[in-house]
């Protein structure tokens, strides 16, 4: 449960969140995530006592006198303020996630901006009510309530009950515009002297969502907002029933990559997300090659063709470094892992799409998307699933892409004979690695 006010010409957050857990073990002590910029005045338990706490760097832990009982339901509850005002502390080095402004404000989830359980991996629902000055609109993940107008200020609330990524805010100077595209729930949220752009976003954002739908299931949350973000922070980004593009991922000539990318996460990280920082390709991998599929379907093949040879050109500039199964090491938003997270990844669901063919390709996504429905998946359940979908062994499919690294080079030999009639040309084609 968040409770949050923003001061945008200070730069400034003040926070009060409280965290419901059950111990999975014997705890005496939590670590959370928390952005280096926001300093904790106190944390109390469930009954309202104070509790030893230190903050260093990124991590705060919080220590308990009495252990904390296996399985008994319990609180946290955490008090903080603080300016994020640029990129500095921020969890990713030089990559603002997190920022309070009055040009508007962007509060990502993967910025730490409250505090975090392993983030990416332990899903949660989330109550949120966020403060604002008056005049400024906030989009955020879930049920919104209606907007609570005091003197100088509104208090939004949003209530998420599933459990997944949620605690993404965005709040501004925003002009509001359903999207006037048949059939889809999609709301734009755009900058002022931007309304232009909703007619063509939101048709496009419908007949993405469209396709995926009929690819994959329905769209998750049922409706999606469509924000526009600040430059200062990635291109875009993903969360619940909401994505965020960056002022300059907005344009006449739509970004069909991006658009499509960041709409695929709707499935393959809100709705199904990895089970650990090692299955991280089915979720960014398949949103990539989900964003491929789009291309074919918006621009025909020799488009598909042409985006599919940079994803594999990229897959093989650090294919030696790690197995797709071991990214775990490798540092998020570095080339090495866009290379084997993202684009190996990518190309690992296409090799698997034609080995099994379209069928069962698409309905492993659709079961996996029904049976894991709001729940983390590991690399040897989706296997599973698609050795069901496809009534294959696939075992030495993910032993050599996903387990392993190493791809076969091949030499060509041959020889040219003229005959009575023409000429015949006699060839051979050798790889080096008999295993694949």
């Amino acid at each position: 449960q968040i409770e949050a006010e923003l001061f945008p010409a200070a730069h400034m957050l003040r926070a009060k969140v409280r965290v419901d857990f059950n111990p999975l073990t014997e705890l005496t002590s939590l670590k959370f995530e928390l952005h280096s910029a926001l300093r904790v005045d106190q944390v109390v338990d469930a009954t309202g006592q104070d509790l030893r706490f230190s903050q260093i760097g990124p991590t705060l832990e919080v220590d308990y006198l009495n252990p904390l009982p296996q399985g008994q339901a319990s609180s946290v509850t955490v008090s903080y303020s603080g300016a994020l005002a640029s990129a500095e502390n921020s969890p990713v080095e030089g990559l603002s996630l997190a920022y309070v402004g009055k040009e508007g404000s962007y509060l990502l989830y993967r910025g730490r901006w409250f505090p975090v359980n392993v983030g990416g991996l332990d899903r949660f629902s989330a109550t949120m009510k966020i403060t604002v000055p008056s005049g400024e609109t906030v989009i955020a993940s879930g049920t919104p309530g209606s907007p609570d107008r005091q003197t100088a200020k509104t208090i939004y609330t949003f209530d998420f009950q599933h459990d997944s990524f949620p605690g993404t805010v965005f709040a501004g100077d925003y002009v509001v515009q359903p999207a006037a595209a048949a059939g889809a729930d999609i709301t734009l949220f755009l900058k002022k002297g931007h309304e232009s752009f909703a007619g063509n976003y939101g048709e496009a954002a419908a007949k993405i969502l469209a396709f995926y739908s009929d690819k994959f299931g329905a769209l998750p949350s049922g409706h999606l907002s469509l924000v526009e973000m600040a430059d200062g922070s990635v291109t875009g980004y993903s969360a619940p029933g909401l994505v965020a593009l960056a002022t300059r991922g907005f344009s006449k000539q739509i970004n069909i990559r991006l658009l499509g990318f960041e709409l695929a996460h709707q499935w393959w990280q809100c709705l199904v997300s990895p089970a650990t920082r090692n299955d991280a390709f089915l979720s960014e991998g398949l949103a990539t090659y989900s964003g491929a599929m789009v291309i074919q379907d918006f621009a025909g093949e020799a488009a598909f063709e042409e985006r599919m040879h940079d994803i594999a050109i990229g897959a093989l500039t650090h294919e030696e470094v790690s197995p797709v199964s071991q990214s775990e090491h490798l540092h998020e938003f570095t080339p090495e892992y866009q290379s084997i997270v993202f684009d190996k990844g990518a190309m690992v669901f296409h090799m698997l799409r034609w080995v099994v063919g379209d069928d069962a390709f698409f309905q492993s996504l659709r079961d996996m998307a029904k049976q894991y429905a709001w729940k983390s998946i590991s690399t040897d359940q989706y296997e599973e699933v698609v050795e069901q979908a496809s009534k294959q062994q696939l075992r030495y499919f993910f032993a050599l892409w996903v387990n392993s690294t190493g791809v076969p080079q091949f030499k060509r030999t041959w020889a040219i004979y003229r005959t009575e009639k023409g000429y015949q040309v006699v060839g051979k084609i050798q790889q080096d690695l008999d295993i694949f």
